[in-house]
């Protein structure tokens, strides 16, 4: 949750990190080069996707967890301590992009390894409510980041947010991520990967085998993640700082539409994780693509077109597809794996698309916005996304109800096994 919240925390305040960071005549120019420093943090996120899902397949999820909270954190409450541009000139945003490729590289271990942890522990029937926890995770981390930018803009004003209380969430974000470094200290490692251990010791180089053996599943798990990518960070961070930048919400009335949506997510995500345990995750994760693909441009043009009211309702609804496309799809990409090379492997997949989709969304946006004048193309974007994981689910093979010692495997394989499961339970 904290890798989310920390991230939410920019993109909220992704507006008033341009007028300290990158000021500029222009409100829109400041905005994409505030979101181009929200994007490079995703382009060292590879780097900690092979660097920590290499260690989580050699040395455990638990530790390697640990370890990576730890960076988070850091990282993150240094930023509530840097001057801005009127202080230091030059060097306040060269900082600022220096501590997020630090998030980054860290946030690059979550992810695999907290679905891998869940996997491994969750029981096979239930393994899709127990993976659902993750996607809750990051509706709830960026929840809690825009309850806490709004309390804290109603409590000071904007102008105290700009003048300098936009620090105190970045000073907040350290101190909680130290609880969660000790906490996950504490917890034992999976079954899963300690029976791994003594059947077959840890992989020498997991990140080379998994790059060698399971190539074609992390495309597929590219894929799959990428229409989680953009949606996500075009409500995390594009959508409320456009909003906000040109003048058609209230700082307020933009962290209202977007926490309504995460919020909307966090409800429908355990209803959509059990579907997908009874009827299989890829109709439910083809049901929410398809649906992006439909919705986007429509959304788009009542986002940038109607009155707050209508604003806040279309986002807040838009959460019933985030709900459900954070459940399913996280399942596919975890259960694609074995347990030898699944932190390696996971890591790659997800975090190749978050750097080339969801990192960059709010910067391409912001762009496309500008180029062409239209703030409604930023929908064209999102449903090329949805077709490329339309594609991704439909080539990933069924696992729900796959035990956990035999995914990974080929289709053939895992088609076998769904068949041998459907016959004993008939035999039942």
């Amino acid at each position: 949750m904290l890798e989310w919240f920390d991230y939410s925390l920019y993109g909220y305040l992704s507006a008033t990190l341009a007028k300290v960071f990158f000021p500029s005549s222009d409100p829109i120019v400041s905005l994409i080069a505030a979101f181009a420093a929200f994007s490079v943090a995703f382009v060292t996120r590879p780097l900690g996707a092979l660097f920590f899902g290499s260690l989580g397949d050699r040395l455990g999820r638990r530790d390697t967890l640990a370890i990576v909270v730890g960076l988070i954190s850091v990282s993150t409450g240094l930023v509530g301590v840097l001057p801005g541009y009127e202080a230091i000139g030059i060097a306040a945003p060269l900082l600022l992009v220096a501590l997020r490729m630090i998030q980054g590289f860290s946030a690059g271990g979550e992810a695999g390894g907290a679905l891998a942890f869940l996997a491994e522990y969750a029981p096979t029937r239930r393994r899709g409510v127990v993976i659902g926890f993750f996607g809750m995770s990051a509706g709830i981390g960026a929840l809690s980041g825009s309850g806490l930018v709004l309390a804290i803009t109603s409590i000071f004003g904007q102008t105290a947010v700009e003048a300098w209380a936009w620090r105190l969430p970045f000073l907040i974000a350290g101190p909680i991520g130290l609880g969660a470094f000790w906490l996950r200290l504490r917890i034992e490692e999976t079954p899963a990967f300690r029976l791994h251990l003594e059947r077959e010791g840890a992989a020498q180089a997991p990140l080379r085998e998994a790059l060698r053996d399971d190539w074609r599943s992390i495309v597929k798990c590219l894929g799959v993640a990428i229409s989680h990518g953009i949606p996500y960070y075009l409500i995390l961070a594009y959508l409320p700082s456009y909003l906000v930048s040109t003048g058609r919400l209230s700082s307020g009335q933009a962290l209202a539409a977007s926490g309504l949506a995460f919020l909307g997510s966090v409800i429908v995500i355990p209803f959509a994780a059990a579907l997908s345990d009874r009827v299989g995750r890829r109709p439910v994760a083809f049901t929410a693509a398809l649906a992006y693909l439909v919705v986007a441009l429509p959304l788009f043009r009542i986002v940038v077109g109607s009155t707050p009211e209508v604003v806040i309702a279309t986002m807040a609804s838009v959460g019933v597809l985030m709900g459900m496309y954070g459940s399913a799809p996280f399942c596919m990409m975890t259960e694609l794996f074995p347990t030898r090379t699944r932190y390696s492997a996971m890591s790659v997949g997800y975090n190749v698309a978050m750097v080339l989709f969801g990192g960059t969304a709010p910067l391409i946006s912001a762009s496309l916005t500008k180029l062409t004048g239209n703030p409604s193309s930023p929908a064209y974007f999102m449903m090329g996304g949805a077709v490329l994981s339309i594609f991704a689910i439909l080539a990933s093979p069924e696992t729900s109800r796959v035990p956990i010692d035999e995914l990974g495997q080929s289709d053939e394989h895992i088609r076998r096994v769904r068949m041998a499961l459907k016959a004993s339970a008939r035999v039942e």
